[in-house]
């Protein structure tokens, strides 16, 4: 009986896998608890940074005392404003939960820029401002090409003096605490969204567990 059961849950589970990956479109990867990927030494180190795992770097964290600035590789951008001049320094903008992350800025403060290694890269915002990434769940807004096509993504930096995720005492720096991207190429994506089970995917964990459940007695 229980094999016979096994057999129908599967012939109704295989057909729909794929549809079930299709709807699992956005990846979220977390560090939580992990070590400081920037180091925890005097001089933070530089690391490049790979949001989609495929073994192409897309942004550099630059290290100088505390974490400083980023910059892009390629044509890749985030959202920051200019100091001056193309390519040239300017602060990375806090996107706050909930905001759409995609090619429409204009409900932002900051719009996309490239900021490849010019000697700086644009800074985290450290003057503590109400949307400061050092104290605030804000979020550094990432547009990348994977195989030629463009995709949108997020990146958590917590800032040291974050009341909840941080050391908590007014300290510049801080470390990636979570990072998310869409996989539908031009797809916007929410700032902070983390993916809710489709109802059919419910449905598939459902029948398995109840049917592991039935095997166990």
């Amino acid at each position: 009986m229980i094999h016979s059961m096994k057999n129908v849950i599967l012939f109704l589970i295989l057909p729909l896998l794929p549809a079930l990956r299709a709807e699992a479109t956005v990846v979220v990867t977390y560090r939580g608890d992990a070590p400081n990927m920037f180091g925890n030494g005097v001089h933070p180190t530089d690391v490049d940074f790979d949001i989609n795992s495929d073994g192409v770097m897309d942004y550099r964290f630059i290290g100088d005392y505390f974490v400083s600035a980023i910059q892009s590789y390629g044509t890749n951008r985030f959202i920051s404003t200019l100091a001056s001049g193309l390519d040239i320094g300017g602060s990375v903008t806090a996107v706050s939960v909930g905001n759409i992350i995609g090619s429409d800025t204009s409900l932002l403060a900051g719009s996309w820029h490239i900021h490849t290694d010019n000697g700086g890269g644009s800074m985290f915002d450290l003057n503590f401002g109400p949307n400061s990434l050092q104290i605030s769940d804000a979020f550094i807004g990432v547009e990348f090409a994977a195989s030629d096509v463009i995709h949108y993504g997020w990146i958590q930096y917590v800032g040291y003096s974050h009341p909840e995720k941080g050391l908590g005492r007014y300290l510049p720096g801080g470390f990636i605490d979570s990072w998310a991207w869409e996989t539908r190429p031009g797809v916007p994506i929410v700032a902070g969204a983390i993916p809710e089970p489709s109802t059919m995917t419910l449905v598939v964990v459902s029948a398995l567990s109840l049917m592991q459940r039935r095997r166990k007695k």
